[in-house]
């Protein structure tokens, strides 16, 4: 029974000594990290050429396909393999004290990225949340030069 009892607690005191706190993800990693809420920086920051660099999603592993957003002052340019498959005229706007994109675009099935999303974004990172139900997708995009 003594034994028992000195295994168990010596196995107690190893498990707790090997416990490592791992590094904080950067900014870099989580654009949630740093980004803006004020409505102004964010119409500043948005325009340009944006490549999807992830996607989140409840698969595991979720593909990430071939996206470009083109982004002017008035209108996204949603390029899927090279060929232009939608352009929609937008505004952000600000609804309980979150960002979102409000656009024109029509529901299809191959331009989710711009269906009124949330945003999230700083200089060089553009998330862009569909959390409909809290099951949607959210699609990161880095900034292209």
């Amino acid at each position: 029974m003594k034994n028992r009892v000195l295994s168990l607690l010596a196995l107690v005191i190893l498990g707790i000594t090997s416990c490592q706190k791992s590094d904080e993800v950067g900014p870099k990693d989580d654009p949630k990290k740093e980004f803006t809420q004020d409505l102004q920086q964010a119409k500043q920051w948005l325009p340009g050429k944006w490549k999807l660099d992830r996607v989140y999603a409840m698969l595991l592993n979720a593909p990430v396909p071939n996206v470009e957003l083109v982004i002017d002052a008035k209108q996204i340019r949603l390029i899927q393999n090279g060929n232009q498959v939608d352009v929609v005229d937008y505004e952000i706007v600000k609804v309980n004290n979150k960002l979102q994109i409000q656009t024109s675009a029509q529901l299809r099935e191959t331009n989710w990225y711009v269906q009124n999303p949330g945003l999230q974004i700083n200089r060089d990172r553009l998330y862009l949340d569909l959390a409909r139900a809290q099951e949607g997708a959210g699609y990161e995009f880095k900034r292209v030069n």
